[in-house]
């Protein structure tokens, strides 16, 4: 769509006359009412293909140069990397073995992550480049899955107090006022755990979070008010008559009024990005493959653009998409191992 919008642009403009006369210089120049020789016109058709081309070659290059634009940070061997969305600027963060989870600050400066190198998962927060890095927590049991708020002075989390009795925790953004948010219990009686956190809502006000039956045979997603944790909103029913199903999502699968998530059914092999809006509604397949998983969609900052992973190849790798599922562009190719848990910035 991209590139037809711009030469429908160039279209209008190569076609008017005062195009002509102040950026494309005609060979040859016709009087009405006298005929004109074909090769004439030939070479001004040409010089006009020539105009097209060229605009075309621009359009391209614009096209990677936007590419380029996003910065995304994931998780490859268990270490936290970064590069472009174009695949340049390749490096790695973090030489532990033992990273996890990253996720970009809302003004794309630093990475929040969780890594068990010092035992325990613990919350670290490191400057872009990798360097400043610090440990946010340090408690005797897990903390882990984190995301800041859109105002950059809350960090959500996961807190594990044993086995699956995990619960929703916040902490400011240099690592103290360390409380408990919400239990599962408190959500349904059903549930024992918040399996994950899965984004702010733009304005800060609410977060997306996942909850796990004691099962653990089916997960949900909710919407919780980070001011008043009883407004509360179940916005998936993986339960009972829909056969199963396990939802989750990216560490930023909300933007404005839409939520990205993958969803299966626990028989089935296939694993599509759906996207629906932020009361649960509306939901559309945005991306789907039998045998394919696609994992952990993740929004831009500014909403042009989704990153996710999938097995597509046989291997973890790196998408992007635009935000209706059109014009899916592989980023990685690293085999092996592959990439996952992308966050793009």
């Amino acid at each position: 769509m991209f590139k037809r919008c711009f030469l429908i642009l160039a279209a209008i403009c190569l076609f008017s006359p005062f195009a002509f006369a102040a950026d494309i210089a005609l060979p040859h120049e016709f009087t009405a009412g006298e005929p004109a020789k074909a090769s004439e016109v030939n070479e001004n058709l040409q010089v006009l293909l020539d105009a097209i081309n060229s605009l075309q070659s621009r359009v391209d290059n614009l096209e990677k140069e936007v590419l380029a634009f996003y910065k995304v940070v994931f998780v490859k061997d268990s270490d936290i990397w970064t590069m472009r969305s174009d695949g340049s600027n390749l490096t790695k963060l973090t030489e532990t073995g033992t990273a996890s989870a990253p996720s970009w600050s809302p003004d794309g400066t630093r990475i929040i992550y969780t890594d068990s190198a010092a035992g325990n998962r613990d919350i670290y927060i490191m400057d872009q480049d990798g360097e400043n890095k610090v440990q946010l927590t340090s408690a005797d049991n897990d903390e882990f899955n984190a995301c800041m708020s859109p105002d950059g002075a809350t960090i959500a989390y996961i807190y594990e107090y044993n086995g699956n009795n995990r619960r929703l925790w916040t902490m400011a953004a240099d690592g103290s006022s360390q409380q408990e948010v919400l239990a599962p219990v408190t959500l349904n009686a059903t549930y024992d755990t918040i399996t994950f956190t899965n984004g702010w809502s733009t304005d800060g006000t609410y977060l997306l979070i996942q909850t796990s039956a004691p099962s653990a045979n089916y997960k949900d997603l909710w919407s919780v008010n980070m001011s008043n944790v009883s407004d509360v909103l179940r916005l998936t029913d993986a339960s009972g008559g829909t056969g199963g199903l396990m939802e989750s999502s990216g560490l930023d699968s909300w933007y404005e009024n839409t939520i990205v998530f993958n969803s299966r059914s626990l028989s089935g092999t296939t694993l599509p990005i759906v996207r629906m809006d932020s009361d649960g509604s509306n939901m559309e397949v945005l991306a789907s493959e039998n045998n394919v998983f696609y994992n952990n969609p993740t929004w831009s900052s500014n909403g042009a653009k989704i990153c996710f992973s999938s097995d597509a190849t046989g291997v973890s790798e790196l998408y992007i998409m635009n935000p209706d599922g059109g014009e899916i562009q592989q980023i990685t190719s690293f085999g092996g191992n592959g990439a996952s848990r992308p966050d793009i910035y």
